[in-house]
């Protein structure tokens, strides 16, 4: 489970750096709905 975590924000972290504007707000909104609900 903590090895599946990191992955996912790894993957939401990449896409914030190789993305810009709206993009990059969304993967934080998703990164920051998966800490709230996990």
């Amino acid at each position: 489970e903590q090895f599946v975590r990191l992955g996912g924000l790894s993957l939401l972290e990449a896409i914030q750096y190789n993305s810009e504007g709206q993009m990059r707000r969304r993967a934080t909104y998703l990164l920051e709905q998966h800490l709230l609900t996990h």
